[in-house]
């Protein structure tokens, strides 16, 4: 899933994970893959944190079966955040300062129950397509544990998001720069405006066919793009039986794939890991 669309789901798990659940205990799934059993005010409910395609990304399971394969990673948060409370979910750049990563952290709270001492950890997911990794780090951000072997990061360092250029916040620049950044191909969109995909960008492109290509038409466009995700419902594309997206906007320009629609992303994740993937 693109930016926007883990931004819409990362809203609906902090609304559904508001009131602090504690961490019961973390498990192993298949592939690179784990999970979080956590108590809250509704029950038990499974967060699952997943790295492979096509079920990439972050939901409230409906079920989770673990896997005899007790990772390192999830030995080190088992020994370290059980009884935790998680306190906040949200992704971890700063649109204020142009960060746009799919990359999504996790804040737990331990309190010591004898001392009451107050201990902070973080796990950082990152959702980047093929190079992408799951991190558990202490309150410095100092990488404890991960999953892959394949990024920058470090265990014994400090974790630091991926490198990416600084963009423009749409929700916070005047027209003047957005339309500015529209004068370029389109594919140099994504380097410069904030929540423009690729598979945003052809969607740019493909709702403009029938009007004057225009940077003000190409800004208006993507204005109802950001506007519809709020709003609409979510969208999965299949193309012979495969995952092509999930979207928490329409692709007009997917005229060759299969769509089913869903109330948010958290059900169609569901619905991947239920109909096409277990």
């Amino acid at each position: 899933m693109d930016y926007l669309t883990l931004k819409t789901q990362i809203k609906y798990l902090s609304d559904q994970l508001d009131r602090n659940p504690i961490v019961i205990r973390a498990y192993d799934r298949s592939g690179r893959s784990i999970f979080l059993r956590l108590k809250t005010a509704n029950g038990i409910k499974d967060l699952s944190l997943c790295l492979d395609a096509p079920s990439q990304g972050i939901w409230l399971a409906d079920h989770c079966d673990d896997v005899e394969k007790n990772s390192l990673i999830v030995r080190s948060l088992n020994r370290v955040i059980i009884n935790s409370k998680l306190a906040d979910i949200k992704l971890a750049g700063d649109e204020q300062i142009g960060q746009f990563d799919r990359v999504v952290r996790l804040h737990f709270i331990l309190i010591d129950e004898f001392f009451g001492n107050r201990s902070d950890y973080y796990i950082f997911c990152e959702f980047t397509g093929r190079i992408s990794d799951i991190f558990f780090c202490d309150s410095e951000y100092k990488i404890l544990d991960r999953i892959s072997r394949t990024s920058n990061n470090l265990v014994g360092e400090t974790y630091r998001l991926p490198d990416s250029y600084k963009l423009i916040n749409p929700n916070k620049s005047d027209n003047s720069d957005l339309l500015e950044a529209f004068s370029s191909i389109s594919s140099e969109w994504t380097n410069k405006i904030g929540f423009v995909s690729p598979i945003l960008a052809k969607e740019i492109e493909f709702r403009l066919k029938d009007s004057i290509d225009t940077n003000e038409n190409r800004l208006k466009v993507f204005k109802d793009i950001l506007e519809e995700s709020l709003n609409s419902r979510v969208y999965l594309y299949k193309c012979e039986s495969k995952i092509f997206a999930v979207s928490a906007y329409e692709l007009k320009h997917a005229t060759d794939s299969d769509v089913e629609e869903f109330e948010n992303v958290n059900e169609a994740m569901n619905y991947i890991e239920d109909s096409l993937v277990g």
